[in-house]
């Protein structure tokens, strides 16, 4: 795992709207930081995003995806709190 410090916003991933934005709350990440996710589509988009909370594990993570694909094996073992899909109109 590699550590990003000292930012002022980073995106993660490069296929807008499947991609996460990263910003400090406050002047330096230490005080926290805030991720949006793009729940943004257009008709016939198969992006979406999710937020998932680990069975197991004290953890929570932010999903952006492209396509509907296979989770990780860590996460399959996790419960889907919010889904963009849900209540989308086309």
């Amino acid at each position: 795992m590699s550590t990003v410090s000292g930012f002022d916003n980073v995106r993660l991933g490069s296929s807008w709207p499947a991609c996460v934005d990263v910003s400090p709350i406050s002047g330096h990440e230490c005080y926290g930081v805030k991720a949006v996710a793009w729940a943004h589509t257009f008709k016939g988009d198969t992006n979406f995003v999710q937020i998932r909370k680990h069975n197991k594990e004290k953890q929570i993570a932010l999903f952006s995806f492209k396509f509907e694909l296979e989770l990780d094996e860590f996460w399959q073992d996790s419960t889907v709190l919010w889904d963009s899909r849900e209540g989308r109109r086309e």
